[in-house]
């Protein structure tokens, strides 16, 4: 290796994936306080993507075209699970 070479591996959140996550923690604070507490975006991100994957069920039935109710179906539930987890830190 060459001594005037700088290594690029990051160590943490680049400062760009820092800024998104604060930007979407404002948001979502925002959300919440619009709904006095009730909603929050770790709620509403799911219910959207179900809400699609019903209407795409709906209005294309069991066709594969575009994006398929059973995709956007296992977003809003993966979103919704990944959002809700608890890890040993009890966030």
């Amino acid at each position: 290796p060459h001594p005037h070479r700088r290594s690029y591996i990051a160590e943490g959140p680049s400062a760009i994936a820092g800024e998104l996550y604060n930007g979407v923690a404002d948001l979502n604070a925002q959300v919440g306080w619009l709904t006095n507490g009730t909603m929050d975006l770790r709620f509403l991100l799911p219910a959207g993507l179900s809400a699609l994957a019903l209407r795409q069920l709906v209005v294309k039935g069991m066709a594969l075209e575009e994006i398929p109710w059973y995709t956007l179906a296992w977003y809003a539930f993966d979103t919704f699970y990944k959002f809700n987890q608890t890890d040993s830190a009890g966030r």
